[in-house]
Formats: structure tokens, sequence, C-alpha cells
């Protein structure tokens, strides 16, 4: 095993309590929407990185490492030697995992974009399927809730399809489908 310097990794805010936006530009679909994802907005998302970036120089200085692996700060020392420093250290090299959510809020409230059954509200037809839906992120790869919302919103429209089938088109104009509370496939699952 080659040692020497290595970079000791991310430091990530698991639940952060930065919100970003998301909004339409004006009425033309090609125009690209407006984002803001308002990073390090809330004060204890920096504490917190502070915290980390504290902790990573505290494990990178034990004798194991420092001696037996050559670990050394590859930033001077004075960067973090106080939290002000540390503050301005972490707002200069944050980056983000890019996994957004929350962005198209699920519910039966006014403000909600889809419904339970993600359904965009006012929008017959239209159904998102993605982790937008989803009020936080994960602590964990977001692909596998974006997986399982596919699922339930394949479920969700399959079974609006069955109930569309067994009436005309003229019966279900303007009805909306319920969303099933278990499918037969979630049921056989432990």
């Amino acid at each position: 095993m080659r040692r020497g310097p290595a970079p000791a990794g991310r430091r990530p805010v698991g639940a952060a309590a930065s919100r970003g936006t998301v909004r339409i530009a004006d009425a033309d679909p090609d125009r690209a929407p407006l984002i803001d994802p308002r990073v390090l907005s809330a004060p204890e998302d920096v504490d917190a990185l502070v915290a980390a970036v504290e902790l990573c120089r505290g494990i990178g200085a034990q004798p194991p490492l420092r001696d037996g692996w050559g670990a050394r700060e590859l930033y001077p020392a004075s960067m973090a030697a106080t939290v002000q420093l540390s503050r301005d250290y972490v707002r200069e090299t944050v980056v983000t995992y890019h996994h957004q959510v929350g962005t198209c809020a699920m519910g039966r409230h006014e403000d909600a974009v889809v419904d339970p059954g993600l359904r965009v509200h006012g929008v017959a037809g239209l159904t998102v399927a993605d982790v937008s839906v989803m009020p936080l992120v994960t602590t964990g790869n977001t692909n596998a809730p974006a997986a399982l919302i596919g699922e339930r919103a394949a479920e969700f429209v399959l079974a609006g399809a069955v109930r569309v089938g067994r009436h005309s088109r003229k019966e279900n104009r303007g009805r909306r489908t319920p969303c099933p509370s278990r499918s037969p496939a979630h049921s056989e699952r432990p």
C-alpha cells in the first residue's frame, strides 16, 4: 500500500438546514428556471462543517496517522487556526453533492405541487416520479429512494389505467384516481 499525502475526503452535512429555491422564470417553457441553491445560508450548516474540519484536523494529528502514515495538512495550519478562519475556509471550499430534493412539495395543501398519488395538481395526466417529491435529502445516496418513488409512481399510474379501462372516457373526465394504499407487489415483500 502506498503511503503519503492523500485527500481526507468530503465532510458532508447530512441534514442541511439551508434551503434554496427553484422558480419558473416566465411562461416560456424553453427558458431555464431560476435556481438559487443558497448553500450555507443557514449558520448551523457552517457550524457543522467547521466542527467537521476541526475533527478531521484532530484525527489527522494523531500519532498513528501523523507518524505512521505521514498524514499532514495540505492547507496551512493558520487557515483553520481560528473559528473565523475555519468559517472562511468552509465557505471557500464548500461543494454540494447535487442531490437536491424537495422542489415539488407533496400534499393536499394549497401550495403543494403533487398529491399523495404523485399527480401534479391542476394538470391532468402529469405525474412526478423523482426525488423532487421528497421533503428532505436522505443521508445516503438518493438512487434507492428515486427507484422506489419511480416504482410507486408506476403502480399509481397502472392502477389508474386499470380503473380508467373499466369506465368510458366520458365517465372518467375530471375524475381523480385515488392512490392505492398497498399494491399486491408490495404485500408479498417482508
